[in-house]
């Protein structure tokens, strides 16, 4: 919607509604500026198991010897 449609609304409007209208758009604008910010990266938190499991031992993709007479 043209700028000159908003104007054409507004026109006869009492005062008190126009300070409304502006308002509102002052709000829009505190919005946009808002979305246009870049959201920090939030990082996930690790939880209390996290110093328990640093590595992968090495034989992991190896073959269970439970599994063994099946293969």
């Amino acid at each position: 919607m043209p700028i000159e449609a908003v104007v054409k609304q507004a026109t006869g409007l009492q005062d008190k509604y126009v300070e409304m209208v502006v308002s509102y758009i002052q709000f829009l604008q505190a919005e946009q500026r808002k979305e246009s910010k870049p959201s920090p990266v939030k990082r996930r938190e690790l939880g209390p198991l996290a110093d328990k499991f640093r590595s992968i031992a090495d034989d992991f993709d190896e073959p269970l010897d439970e599994l063994k007479e099946y293969m």
